[in-house]
């Protein structure tokens, strides 16, 4: 029983780091400007954190446990998750300017 629970902990998990990789990737090489990337990534995060609080939803009733403490949890590990992504998001944006910036000083 419990090493399902462990399964659907690490695939959470799996499931959030791919998110936020894949996201900084996204950033790096997408040739949007930095708001419509935000608006984009705030969307992805919004249906991320939908889908996991779903999943949650359904191991919580599967095993008996009290929904509250896990929404509770979701809520937490989501802002956590939102917060870090917004701040790597950030970064990356700074950091691609600046390459965007120095390869068009390169380039005059």
């Amino acid at each position: 029983m419990y090493e399902r629970e462990d399964h659907d902990a690490g695939f959470a998990a799996g499931l959030i780091t791919g998110a936020i990789v894949g996201a900084g990737l996204a950033l790096l090489l997408a040739p949007r400007s930095g708001a419509a990337l935000r608006d984009e990534l705030e969307g992805s995060w919004r249906s991320l954190r939908d889908t996991l609080g779903q999943r949650y939803r359904e191991l919580a009733q599967h095993a008996g446990a009290e929904l509250d403490t896990l929404q509770s949890r979701l809520d937490e590990t989501a802002s956590a998750v939102e917060s870090h992504a917004s701040n790597l998001v950030d970064v990356a944006a700074h950091q691609a300017r600046q390459v965007w910036g120095q390869r068009q000083r390169d380039n005059a």
